[in-house]
This record gives C-alpha cells, sequence and structure tokens, in this order.
C-alpha cells in the first residue's frame, strides 16, 4: 500500500511541475522540457525529478542550471497544487533515456544494413547503450552457456555496470569453481525484467532456456551463439558457426570492447574452450583455437583447474552409472551406429543425477568403426538424447528432424513420448541422414 501512495503522490508531483515549468518559468536558459517521471522519498523530504530537453548536452546543463535555481519558486508552487504533509525538496537530474532510445535505433538501424552477421564493434556499440544486463545460460547447463554468460557479465560489471545471471536449473558441481557463480539465479529483480538487457548465450532459441524464462521483448535481447540452425531471435544476433564454442565469441567482443582480460575472465573463457572442444580433443580444435587458448593461459587462465574439476574430478556414483550405461549398450547398423540408456532406475541405484552422465557419450563414440553415438536420458518429462558423429553424419541435420539442433558432429534433443518411440524416431532421423 505504501508503494501504491508514494506512485500517486509522485505522479501528482510530475503533472503539477510539468505545468508550473511550462506556464511559470521565464529564464532564458530554459529549454523544451519534459517532466519525465518523479521518484519522492519515503519520507517525503526530498524528490528526484527526472527532465529530458531537446537539444545538445550544453541545452541540457543550462536548462538543469535554471531548474535548479528555480528550486524554491517550484517548490512553493507544488505545495499549493499538491495537498502533502511535507512539500518535498527538489532535485532536478537529466533524464536521457529518451536520447539513449533515439541513439539505439540508430544503431539497430545500421546493423539492420550491414551484412547478416554483425561486427564484433557493432555489437559493443549495442552494448554501450545499456547499463543492466540479464545473462541467460540454457537448461542442464555446461561450460559454454554458463562461461561465455559469466565472461561478459565479470566484463561489464568490472565497467560499473548492473550484471544478474539467469539460469533455471542450479549451477552444475563441476563449474562452481567459476567466478560469479554464487550470483546465478532464477529468481531475476523485477526492475531487471522490465528494463535490462537480456543476453542468451549458447541457445538457438529462447526456449532452450526453459519454462521459467520471463517474458523479454525481442528489442532487448542480444543472442551470442555458434551453433548452426540458430532462429536469430534477438534484436541482434551475433553468431559466429565457425567458433569452437559461444566463449570464443564472447571473447572477440571483450578484445572490441578493449577490456581487461583478468584471470578469472580468462578461466571462465578457457572452461568455454576446453568444454566444448573435449578437452581440446574434438576436430574443432583448430590452430587458432590453441592459439585463443595460450592467450587466456598467459591471461591467467586456470587450466588445470578446469581440468580436475571438468574431466579428472568425478563421482564414484558417475563411474557405476557408466559402467551400467556401457554394459548395456547396443551397436547396429553393421557396428556404425552405438547406442545407450539411461532412466531414472539407474539414477537411484547408483546414487547419480543427470550431471553424471556427461562422460557416457564420449564412450559410445570411441567404440571401433562407429560413426554415430546416442545417449537416451529418460526423465518424466521426456527424452533427452545426444548425439555426436565421426564427421561422416550430420547429426545437427538429424537433431532438427525432431525440432532439436546443434553443431555437424554433435548435437541435442528431447522427444516427448515412450522411450521406445524416442529410439525409433532417432533411428529414422539419423538413417534419414546417411546412416546405413
Amino acid at each position: 500500500m505504501k508503494q501504491e501512495r508514494l506512485g500517486r503522490i509522485d505522479a501528482a508531483i510530475q503533472r503539477a511541475l510539468a505545468n508550473a515549468i511550462s506556464t511559470q518559468l521565464t529564464d532564458p536558459r530554459l529549454g523544451f522540457t519534459t517532466v519525465t517521471r518523479v521518484e519522492t522519498a519515503a519520507d517525503l523530504k526530498t524528490a528526484k525529478v527526472y527532465v529530458s530537453v531537446i537539444g545538445d548536452r550544453h541545452a541540457a546543463r543550462l536548462t538543469l542550471d535554471a531548474l535548479t535555481h528555480a528550486a524554491g519558486f517550484l517548490r512553493g508552487e507544488l505545495g499549493h497544487a499538491v495537498d502533502l504533509r511535507h512539500t518535498p525538496e527538489l532535485l532536478f537530474i537529466e533524464d536521457r533515456s529518451t536520447e539513449k532510445a533515439i541513439e539505439m535505433s540508430k544503431t539497430l538501424a545500421q546493423l539492420a544494413a550491414a551484412p547478416e552477421v554483425p561486427t564484433a564493434e557493432q555489437v559493443v556499440a549495442f552494448l554501450q547503450h545499456w547499463d543492466s544486463f540479464v545473462f541467460v545460460s540454457h537448461v542442464k547447463p555446461d561450460g559454454d552457456t554458463l562461461g561465455a554468460g559469466l565472461a561478459l557479465g565479470l566484463a561489464l560489471r568490472a565497467q560499473g555496470k548492473t550484471v544478474a545471471y539467469f539460469q533455471q536449473d542450479p549451477v552444475p558441481r563441476n563449474l562452481r569453481f567459476l567466478a560469479d557463480t554464487d550470483k546465478v539465479s532464477r529468481d531475476i529483480p523485477q526492475a531487471l525484467v522490465d528494463h535490462a538487457l537480456w543476453v542468451f548465450c549458447d541457445m538457438s532459441d529462447a526456449g532452450r532456456a526453459g519454462e521459467y524464462l520471463p517474458e523479454i521483448p525481442r528489442e532487448r535481447i542480444l543472442v551470442i551463439d555458434h551453433h548452426l540452425g540458430n532462429t536469430c531471435f534477438g534484436a541482434v544476433n551475433y553468431i559466429l558457426t565457425e567458433e569452437c564454442s559461444t566463449g570464443t565469441c564472447v571473447l572477440h567482443l571483450l578484445k572490441a570492447m578493449q577490456a581487461k582480460i583478468t584471470p578469472e575472465i580468462a578461466t571462465c573463457l578457457l572452461t568455454t574452450i576446453m568444454t566444448d572442444t573435449g578437452g581440446f580433443m574434438h576436430s574443432n580444435t583448430t590452430a587458432s583455437v590453441l592459439a585463443l587458448s595460450a592467450e587466456l593461459i598467459e591471461a591467467g587462465a586456470q587450466k588445470e583447474e578446469i581440468t580436475n574439476q571438468i574431466f579428472a574430478n568425478k563421482r564414484f556414483a558417475a563411474t557405476r552409472l557408466v559402467g551400467d550405461a556401457l554394459r548395456t549398450a547396443r551397436l547396429e547398423d553393421d557396428g556404425a551406429y552405438c547406442w545407450s540408456v539411461v532412466d531414472e532406475a539407474m539414477f537411484a541405484l547408483y546414487g547419480a543425477d543427470s550431471e553424471d552422465t556427461e562422460e557416457i557419450i564420449g564412450h559410445l563414440r570411441a567404440v571401433e568403426g562407429v560413426e554415430v553415438a546416442a545417449l537416451f536420458k529418460v526423465f518424466p518429462d521426456g527424452v533427452r538424447v545426444s548425439l555426436r558423429s565421426s564427421g561422416r553424419i550430420n547429426v545437427q541435420a538429424a537433431a532438427a528432424r525432431l525440432d532439436g539442433g546443434g553443431h555437424f558432429r554433435a548435437a541435442g534433443l528431447t522427444f516427448v513420448g515412450p522411450i521406445e518411440e524416442a529410439i525409433t524416431a532417432v533411428r529414422e532421423a539419423l538413417r534419414a541422414e546417411g546412416l546405413s
């Protein structure tokens, strides 16, 4: 109720001051002025009055000087116009939101007229229009989606920006060593929901963020990704499909920003690379990827910590789960297709959870002669399927047939239906892409 009352007071003060400024003040320094909003303190002793001024910075400064000079007179007029126990002291503040909106519109127009993928410099220009950011990770987060957002968030926070991190699921155990993970939450302050730029990292569509994602208008969305088949759902879409990770896309932005790559930021970025290259084992480990990794290590990235946490620190429950999944694995198509299933009964038997499944798909893919591997993870809300290819079969295209996505060699999807139907549907999708 107090907030509602203050809201009514703010609105009354805004109307009264707008009228007094336009009809009572004759100071020649006063430009064309609009009272955009008022924020009155709970004790009614002070009120911040935000005004926008048409003109350049000099015109704005002169107008603020004129309003400050007339503050006593305006307070008296306010006392006559609005019935308050105490008429607040007035503090006039320039509101540049309209000017920023015009500048942002120009930036977006330039991006629309530019080639399909904006440059890092153009994306940075867009970022500079915002004071608050929310970085979004996809459901079942991995080192790339989380590390990319953390890295850019840390850099912007160092510049004095307001930063939050939205993630529907908890931070995985093996990623909690990264800086700022204690700030990751599914609960975002309403002010940021209403006004911040939401930056989606490593996801092809907004649905990948989960059902708890608030509704955000497209004009307040930036997408940073490296996946094929991205739906480009943001006002700005920085999609670099040749990059090994979303984190390296972020690194290009940080370089364009001339941001300092601290050891914490470097560790987040190297985590994205090591996650998506399988510890430098996958085919996307190019000379340029190794060169970028060397830069990050020189900047203080903790490679040993990343290796220990992600690749060499497995729970006994995970080891037992891997063993059971490999024991029940199947070979089909003359040994070209290897797949296995894990379900809640197996999780319960070994005290494991979904985080303990990460290694299984790699073991299936490593079997001699296998061209495609699939791991089916059965949950109450559907069957989550991970796909890996040796290079001949495009598993991204196969996943897309079932509303999934990913990369040529690594993709995934969620199938709503019985496990038997999921196995059949994935097999047919893979055969449609050349598995035989």
